[in-house]
């Protein structure tokens, strides 16, 4: 062995192995930070990466065999056992590694010094991905914001079209930074995103300036570009917008994907003038804005009876309506336009994802079937991947098909492209919470809680999870705390005051009778009977939920409230009508993180 590594050195392959490696190593970093500022495609450093790896082994092979000396190259074996390389090759070799090493801590600082970037963000640069924040309003003459919306929107539903963009982050998760101070790579580093899209809208009568910026995560301007038209030109000015933005990002797209860029969705520019007013009070989601969404969707019909998108956005108020009102006949006529809005729509345009996936939605919600609601929702989801409603609608598919590994995938898909909406990442809670993951579940609740400190509904959740992790007397603060934040001062006095079954007694009492403030969900009274074992009780709001199809009941019969109910005839039966798959409470689930 000794004479081996004698050998090594006296044809110094150990020295000009180490050359090789650091050379290998200051190229790799110089690349790293030259290619992102020329947008070089990604598999440039991945090509010269894989090349220096593939050299290694041939450098190793040839500073065996042969020897740089003074006269030239020359195989090693015409040196003799005692004779070594020349003094001056040898100089030289140590100056090269000498400079080389010396140019590899130069990079290395330039490194520490440049504007950090977290690594979700780096990961997310070579994903393609991207944010469209809220344009902002430069109009003078006030309540224009639904337009600066629309536009915002429709490059945004455009871009999550193209599959090459892996990442197009959701509504609700960028109105967050909407007249925000956060710098470009704040925002960047906390929705996980490689690109923003800003600008900025001016309306004035029939007359329209919009100016747009595509920015990178180190808060390069990449792209920038002013529009002045007329108003009937809007549709030109949105797609002209992502068409660039997916030029820029170097994206090939198919020839089906060319033609989101080529779109009018109608002729009539008060109809979509409507359409844009109502949208922007759906997206508000309270009782009052859905009215008035309802009102501007069907007048914006009424002008354009061909307008699709209309259709879809009306379907979903009254999906959102049924959650604020407790008459169930209101609820069934509601479900019925729904059904008539979304059929219409699809019968107008074949080609609209979000239909199917509202669609999807309905059938889940109101058919309970489950395979169809997959099917609709897969066909949305292959016409705009970026849509983080589908991905949480399917999850839900999965939880009721019992593959909990499946739908918490697609719960934190969802909850990756709209990371900020306290709606879904809580919805990631509970598919851990379904799936018997306490500690998890809860981590994802507090996560919640402290990126939206005012969504109370994560409180009610707590304590869910808080009660079945053995933490009895801490649910009951976690549900006090949310009764108060509702506006139940005398129902939170009680759950501070009195022991947790009278606590839940006395709940009971309130939304059984259906006074104000007091839930009206049957299937929530429902748990709410098994938690001071009231079984029968529990069964026969269980049976009022199946008679009105209350929505909830296929998910909430999942949870653990209900495990001591499992063998009871009445339950069973329930369980067959809903499609549900009830999970094995003994098995232990391979929870993804």
């Amino acid at each position: 062995m000794s004479n081996f590594f004698k050998e090594l050195k006296r044809r110094n392959v150990i020295k000009e192995t180490l050359a090789y490696l650091v050379v290998s190593w200051v190229l790799l970093q110089v690349a790293s930070i030259i290619l992102p500022i020329v947008n070089a495609p990604d598999w440039v450093l991945k090509t010269v990466t894989f090349f220096l790896v593939i050299g290694l082994p041939i450098w190793i092979f040839f500073s065996w065999a042969y020897q740089v000396t003074p006269e030239g190259i020359k195989r090693t074996a015409k040196f003799s056992e005692d004779q070594t390389l020349t003094t001056t090759t040898n100089k030289r070799l140590n100056i090269i590694i000498l400079i080389t090493l010396l140019i590899a801590i130069g990079v290395s600082f330039i490194n520490k010094t440049k504007p950090k970037v977290s690594s979700n963000t780096l990961t997310s640069i070579t994903e393609k991905s991207i944010a469209v924040l809220p344009f902002d309003d430069y109009s003078s003459g006030g309540d224009t914001e639904w337009f600066c919306n629309g536009v915002t929107e429709d490059i945004r539903t455009n871009l999550s079209k193209i599959k090459g963009i892996k990442k197009v982050i959701s509504h609700t998760s960028v109105e967050k930074f909407k007249s925000s101070n956060k710098t470009i790579p704040e925002i960047a580093k906390e929705l996980g995103v490689s690109y923003i899209l800003e600008g900025n809208v001016r309306k004035h009568k029939d007359e329209i300036i919009i100016t747009a910026k595509l920015i990178d995560a180190n808060d390069n301007q990449i792209w920038a570009e002013n529009y002045s038209d007329n108003f009937d030109k809007v549709f030109e000015i949105q797609n002209d917008v992502s068409k660039k933005i997916v030029k820029q990002l170097k994206i090939v797209i198919s020839p089906e994907e060319e033609k989101v860029f080529n779109t009018q969705i109608t002729d009539n520019f008060e109809a979509y003038e409507l359409y844009l007013r109502g949208r922007h009070l759906w997206n508000q989601q309270n009782t009052e804005s859905v009215k008035r969404s309802i009102e501007y969707l069907e007048k914006s019909i009424k002008l354009d009876s061909t307008f699709a998108p209309a259709y879809v956005i009306l379907a979903e108020d009254y999906i959102l309506m049924n959650k604020f009102i407790s008459n169930n006949e209101e609820k069934l006529i509601h479900r019925k336009k729904c059904r008539e809005a979304i059929d219409k729509a699809i019968e107008l345009d074949n080609s609209l994802a979000e239909a199917y996936i509202t669609k999807g939605n309905m059938i889940g919600k109101f058919d309970w079937d489950w395979e169809e609601m997959k099917k609709m929702l897969e066909k949305g989801l292959q016409m705009e991947p970026n849509n983080s409603y589908g991905h949480m609608l399917l999850s839900k598919y999965y939880l009721i098909k019992n593959n909990y590994n499946k739908a918490i995938e697609e719960a934190l898909l969802a909850e990756k492209l709209d990371p900020l909406n306290p709606r879904i990442g809580s919805f990631v809670a509970k598919n851990y919470f379904i799936a018997n993951d306490y500690k998890r579940s809860l981590i994802q609740y507090e996560k919640v809680l402290k990126l939206s400190p005012d969504y109370v509904f994560a409180w009610e959740g707590v304590g869910h999870v808080q009660y079945f992790s053995g933490q009895k007397e801490t649910a009951q603060t976690s549900w006090g705390k949310f009764l108060r934040d509702m506006g139940n001062e005398k129902m939170a006095d009680i759950y501070s005051n009195e022991s947790f079954d009278n606590s839940i007694s006395y709940w009971l009492v309130g939304a059984t009778k259906g006074e104000e403030l007091y839930c009206s969900n049957p299937t929530v009274i429902a748990q709410a009977h098994m938690f001071i074992n009231k079984k029968q009780g529990a069964l026969e709001y269980l049976e009022v939920a199946y008679k009105y199809h209350n929505e909830d009941l296929p998910i909430y019969i999942l949870e653990p409230h209900f495990y001591s109910l499992y063998n009871e005839p009445r339950f069973k039966d329930i369980v067959e009508k809903t499609g549900v798959i009830l999970p094995d409470t003994k098995q232990e689930f391979e929870i993804i993180d």
